[in-house]
């Protein structure tokens, strides 16, 4: 993908006037939420497939503050995504990727029915980081180690600070 223009000058009027996203100065500000507290939207309890992803996945995406509170229904969404994508992919493993028409053989309809959601949940993914090359993109915020993590077998002759 090109770039998309010269990278803004910090001592720009725009710049200065907080307009260019790089050099905004209350940006990480508004993101400052409760991680801790992230639920899964209501409308998954009835889809299991779709919840037991959430399971599987939620929990390091709020470790690593990548998932909010805010973010819980844009996730739901890529859970139910997941869901769509393991039905279809058991459909076509029973069905096979030809099925019997009017003229004979053709192909199945729900092999690009997965492919294309396959690629749907693939893009929404990447925003939360759950493919290798936006995981490396995403930063991931630093934890304050504990004082036996920092120090090791050391920690009991030292004094915590």
């Amino acid at each position: 993908m090109g770039s998309r223009g010269p990278i803004p000058r910090a001592d720009s009027h725009d710049s200065r006037r907080g307009r260019n996203t790089r050099y905004r100065k209350d940006a990480g500000d508004k993101r400052k939420t409760d991680s801790g507290k992230v639920q899964p939207p209501g409308y998954l309890r009835g889809n299991k497939a779709a919840l037991d992803f959430w399971k599987r996945h939620a929990p390091d995406l709020i470790e690593a503050k990548r998932l909010q509170p805010v973010h819980a229904d844009l996730f739901g969404t890529i859970c139910e995504m997941a869901a769509d994508v393991r039905r279809l992919t058991d459909a076509v493993s029973q069905e096979g990727d030809l099925i019997e028409g009017t003229r004979g053989l053709m192909a199945n309809p729900k092999v690009r029915l997965l492919r294309d959601a396959r690629r749907d949940l693939l893009a929404a993914a990447r925003g939360f980081g759950q493919d290798a090359a936006s995981d490396a993109r995403l930063p991931v915020e630093e934890r304050e180690l504990t004082h036996k993590e920092k120090y090791g077998p050391l920690a009991q002759y030292i004094d915590p600070d």
